[in-house]
């Protein structure tokens, strides 16, 4: 029996920490955050998304997740160097709280041990994490030579400070100094955020050893204004390097796909300039939730 049941499956973000033994018992190592999208098993890349560390340094985070038996496979992967960095074997589960949980062993050509993370709770005052799918296409004077690209992006907006993300299910007491302290976050509450995230193109004709193609999409958002700055970096190779795309966006409320409500549309603007092509976006976040 699938361990995970009915519960819903989708995009989130988790809170993790490397282990320095891959039986759990060792000491803690470097603590992480990262955006994951659990894709239906026939879907390539089935998990996807992006792992941010204190240094603000981020990788891409692509591989398969069999919903039969819940088993995962995931490569990091750079945009500065070439190969994967880790390679994560592992299971997803639900812990008592009825959080998704991914636990498993990582290795490298140097070192191994064991990692742990966690989803954390949905919450748009904290960090504002979906998947987004829409249309990049070319300028009309570019149509006939560069066709339309798909968009498949896991975006995170980290509203406040990233320790904060692992803390967002904790309640506290609201007392005169909690009061003044919210002031304060009121305040900024409108000043850039950053943005970190990652996608990929399951058609690409980049790559001779691939049709799949990530990248790394990195930036900033002004949430008073909606205004959105992101670039697109590709996984190191030789056909990518150098090549980088720009996004100039605003991103607005939307009823989504479905009418429901609490969906956002981003449209703008693309500048792929090494390349010499540019044109529009649009795309529209999915629920964070869907049914298997």
């Amino acid at each position: 029996m699938n361990p995970l049941g009915n519960k819903i499956i989708g995009t989130a973000i988790y809170s993790g920490q490397f282990l320095l033994s891959d039986n759990y018992t060792g000491e803690g190592g470097d603590t992480f955050i990262c955006n994951i999208s659990l894709c239906p098993t026939h879907a390539r890349p089935s998990v996807f998304g992006a792992i941010r560390y204190s240094d603000k340094t981020v990788n891409i985070l692509s591989g398969d997740w069999n919903s039969d038996d819940n088993s995962i496979i995931i490569s990091e992967l750079s945009t500065t160097q070439t190969g994967e960095l880790r390679n994560f074997v592992g299971h997803v589960g639900l812990d008592s709280d009825n959080h998704i949980t991914i636990v498993g062993t990582w290795s490298n050509s140097t070192n191994k041990g064991g990692f742990a993370c966690r989803e954390e709770d949905s919450n748009d005052q904290i960090h504002l994490t979906r998947r987004y799918e829409g249309l990049a296409e070319p300028n009309d004077t570019q149509r006939a030579l560069i066709p339309k690209n798909p968009i498949h992006w896991v975006l995170t907006a980290l509203i406040t400070d990233p320790d904060q993300v692992k803390d967002s299910a904790k309640e506290e007491k609201e007392t005169d100094d909690k009061k003044e302290e919210k002031k304060s976050t009121n305040n900024e509450a409108n000043k850039e955020k950053e943005v970190f995230g990652a996608g990929y193109f399951d058609d690409s004709a980049d790559l001779d050893s691939s049709p799949v193609l990530v990248f790394s999409v990195v930036g900033s958002w002004e949430p008073a204004t909606g205004k959105l700055k992101l670039k697109k970096v590709y996984q190191a190779s030789l056909e990518t390097s150098g090549y980088e795309v720009l996004y100039d966006g605003v991103v607005s409320p939307s009823t989504g796909m479905t009418g429901e409500g609490n969906a956002y549309l981003v449209k703008g603007t693309w500048d792929n300039r090494m390349g010499g092509s540019f044109g529009a976006f649009s795309c529209l976040s999915l629920p964070e939730r869907t049914k298997k």
